[in-house]
């Protein structure tokens, strides 16, 4: 019988990347709790935004994708001595220079790690040639670390690449979105010293048959890529991999037969949800239809968009001094808004109190005592609205005031919770506030994810995500968020109509491109959830209206589960947490998932979930040669155990009733002979779709508000028992189906 890893990637490995799988195999079974961190070993330079480093912008995507979370470790605070090991899977160290501080400091501990069982991945530069006074490493402490994942260098380097070619040994790893040319023009020629690494790509003299230059390799330790030799950007938006980067660190970092925390899918389809910031909600419009109606901008997304769409959740985030009359709000605008959040589809957060445009201002001692230096603050409305179009210094990152209002005394408590709390006071009682839109940069600082931490919450925004004709590669796609040290800023799935319409100055119906995104987001990788995310001010002008009509239309037809941006969130944030122990082969515990409630295999087209085996398991599909396999929110720690098929046939095991896919979010599932119960709820008609043992007619009973439903459903060969609700339901409905004798 074969084993188990011998039906995940393995073979696909071999084949592609050459690794022999025992190394791997022995890798996985090291230890029962499976590490997801890798730490991100960089050094800054004076003045340089960690939100355009190539860790973030370029590696924790596909990171990410592959079930791992990114930490950050800048060598100007030292050597990273303070983590926790027990988490840390490995470590990707990127140089874009030949020095940094304490190079045999840094080479020790990495040994170190790496003597542990860490990975070890270097991109980019040998960084630790020179310290920041350039005075060079010894070769032979520099080999000491290059030995770990198979390489030796004399620093000799490669000055002239006339006459040289790329010997592709891996060719399923390159010309990935461009094709590979010599565009560098120097390389430290690094050899291969080790049977067990192999040289991906390497550059050799066509003249000459010597061993080739390393330029990107793969060990049982880790990995190694050269500038140059993954990615090709050349500064004006037009990046592209050249190497592909799930691959290489799946097999870097030993990743293929992890299971993988998904936040794009739920109940077995993919994701879509929907906010707004609460930019322009006072704006009139003047769209087609509107433009001699005076109508506010929240006007018209309310007829346009929740009384069209009510199977559209969204979730509205007002400026709160837009809506408070003791701003510049009124009662005739708190009343609109308690009208908006009256729908049942609407969900509610918070876009701040004075809409913060450059966060990196207030990051100071007294924040306060800064802006009343530097900017006209004031108490009086009157004093306000004449001043407000006179402000002549920018901040240094280039806004003409670090706020909307300069009005009244920076707080910070009161724009992050104070705005929150607010903004609870336009909502039912039974919808509460606990997200907070990042406004202006969506760059906070680190003591504004702390205030938000210490109440509770949560936070979205940042990313700018796109993926299309425009920009096209997976450089443009961000990662899920961004780690600080007092918690994690959540990324918009996608980018807003800012970018599509050069910050709103043209092409007003450019947001439609958008859809473009969704389509290379999902195939062939499925990388991204769905996400529409734009401002009250789309609903201004008849083009930029048209581009949302577009694309809610585009959304309407497509098979994906909608949930509120709240509901996102928490799945995002719960990727941080969620944790694995490897209870035997083919068994694992799943602990801290909260709300995220889908798990990914890879390469598992001949693997299914052994029912019989695992507890709070919903069901499973296939999906571009993976199992997703869909957690019941209800188990707190679930067992997963994976079954290959020939297994399961030659056991003759039939699997219970499990789920196919919803477009409600399913939990709570009871099965019991002949019947089984089972919680849903979501946004629009339900969908529901599930795989029973045996065919014949099956009784479905429901209570939906005062209504009792009874449905009767025969059930052909295909044993698929598909549940279509008609009403638009909001509320959690309990469904209990028997087949009958």
């Amino acid at each position: 019988m074969l084993k188990f890893f011998k039906y995940l990637s393995f073979f696909y490995i071999n084949f592609h990347v050459g690794f022999n799988h025992n190394i791997l195999y022995a890798e996985i079974n090291s230890s029962t709790h499976i590490p997801r961190t890798i730490l991100g070993v960089y050094h800054s330079k004076e003045g340089e935004d960690f939100r355009f480093h190539p860790l973030h912008v370029h590696f924790e995507m596909p990171l990410n994708h592959l079930g791992l979370k990114l930490e950050y470790w800048d060598l100007e605070k030292g050597i990273p001595n303070s983590f926790n090991l027990d988490d840390i899977r490995g470590v990707l160290a990127y140089f874009n220079t030949d020095s940094i501080p304490m190079p045999e400091e840094f080479i020790f501990w990495a040994n170190e790690l790496i003597e542990k069982g860490k990975k070890f991945v270097l991109m980019g530069n040998v960084g630790f040639e020179y310290n920041l006074s350039r005075r060079p490493v010894n070769v032979g402490i520099i080999n000491l670390l290059l030995k770990k994942i198979g390489l030796y260098w004399n620093k000799e380097w490669e000055i002239s690449i006339l006459n040289h070619q790329y010997i592709k040994s891996h060719p399923s790893l390159f010309d990935f979105e461009k094709k590979l040319s010599i565009n560098f023009d120097s390389y430290p020629k690094l050899k291969s010293i080790s049977d067990t690494t192999k040289i991906c790509l390497g550059m050799q003299h066509i003249l000459q048959n010597n061993p080739p230059d390393v330029l990107v390799s793969l060990s049982p330790h880790g990995g190694y890529a050269a500038s140059g030799s993954y990615l090709f950007d050349n500064g004006k938006n037009q990046a592209r991999w050249l190497m592909n980067p799930f691959l290489f660190f799946e097999n870097a970092f030993a990743t293929s037969d992890l299971p993988k925390p998904d936040t794009t899918t739920l109940s077995g389809k993919r994701i879509f949800y929907a906010h707004i910031d609460g930019d322009g909600w006072q704006s009139q419009s003047i769209a087609e239809n509107y433009a001699k109606k005076n109508f506010n901008c929240a006007e018209v997304v309310k007829r346009e968009i929740l009384l069209k769409y009510p199977e559209l959740p969204v979730t509205i985030a007002p400026v709160a001094a837009d809506i408070d009359p003791d701003w510049f709000g009124s009662n005739e605008l708190v009343q609109q808004a308690k009208e908006i959040f009256s729908f049942p589809q609407v969900s509610a957060a918070s876009h701040g109190y004075t809409h913060i445009l450059d966060w990196a201002f207030y990051d100071v001692n007294n924040p306060e005592e800064k802006e009343k230096n530097l900017y006209n603050v004031t108490n009086d409305l009157k004093i306000f609205f004449s001043l407000n179009q006179s402000y002549n210094k920018k901040t240094e990152n280039g806004y003409t005031a670090p706020r909307s209002y300069l009005f009244r005394d920076f707080n910070l408590h009161r724009e992050l919770q104070g705005s929150v709390q607010f903004i609870q006071t336009l909502t039912p009682v039974d919808k509460k506030v606990n997200v907070v839109q990042w406004t202006g940069n969506c760059v906070p600082f680190d003591a504004a994810l702390k205030t938000l931490k210490d109440n509770n919450l949560f936070n979205i925004n940042g990313g700018d995500t796109r993926f299309d004709n425009e920009f096209p590669s997976y450089a443009f796609v961000s990662p899920l968020g961004r780690s600080y040290s007092s918690g994690y800023q959540i990324y918009a799935s996608n980018s807003n109509e800012n970018t599509y319409t050069s910050d709103w100055t043209s092409n007003f119906s450019g947001f439609q491109k958008l859809i473009e995104t969704y389509q290379n987001t999902e195939s062939p990788k499925r990388v991204k959830p769905a996400n529409l995310y734009f401002h009250f001010y789309s609903a201004e002008k008849t083009a930029s209206l048209y581009a949302l009509q577009k694309i809610i239309s585009y959304f309407k037809y497509q098979n994906w589960i909608s949930i509120s941006m709240p509901h996102f969130v928490s799945i995002a944030n719960d990727f941080y947490k969620i944790s694995f122990q490897k209870l035997d082969e083919r068994k694992f515990l799943v602990q801290n998932k909260g709300m995220l409630s889908t798990l990914r295999f890879d390469y598992a087209s001949d693997l299914s979930v052994d029912y019989s085996e695992s507890i709070g398991v919903l069901g499973a599909i296939h999906y571009q040669g993976s199992l997703y396999i869909s957690l019941d929110k209800k188990v707190n720690e679930p067992i997963i155990t994976i079954l290959p098929y020939d297994e399961k046939k030659m056991k003759q095991q039939r699997d219970p009733v499990f789920l196919l896919g919803s477009n409600w979010d399913i939990s709570n599932l009871i099965r019991n002979k002949d019947e089984f119960h089972f919680t849903g709820a979501g946004f629009g008609k339900a969908c529901i779709d599930w795989k029973v043992p045996e065919s014949g007619k099956y009784l479905l009973r429901a209570q939906i508000g005062k209504k009792k439903i009874e449905l009767l459903y025969v059930v052909k060969n295909d044993l698929v028992l598909p549940i279509r609700l008609n009403e638009y339901i909001y509320s959690p409905i309990d469904f209990y189906i028997k087949k009958l004798i």
